[in-house]
């Protein structure tokens, strides 16, 4: 049976690594959330409000992203 034009290649959600841009199966990738107090919280199982960001599990996009700060934007006000 051919794929369908537009329809992913991976079964269930998908996501994009905010580092690497490559998309992965939601699963697959590791989620950070703002805390209220504006610090960013690994969020195990994915379900936590709020903006999230989700990054592989490559070491390289896990070491960049550490060094991640938010920004006006990042904290939902204007820049």
């Amino acid at each position: 049976m051919a794929k369908k034009e537009g329809t992913s290649q991976f079964e269930g959600p998908v996501r994009m690594c905010v580092v690497c841009r490559q998309r992965l199966p939601k699963r697959e990738l590791m989620r950070y959330v703002r805390t209220e107090d504006g610090a960013l919280d690994y969020d195990a199982e994915q379900t936590s409000q709020g903006r999230g960001w989700y990054v592989c599990r490559q070491e390289a996009c896990q070491k960049k992203f550490l060094k991640f700060r938010l920004s006006p934007r990042h904290m939902g006000g204007k820049q």
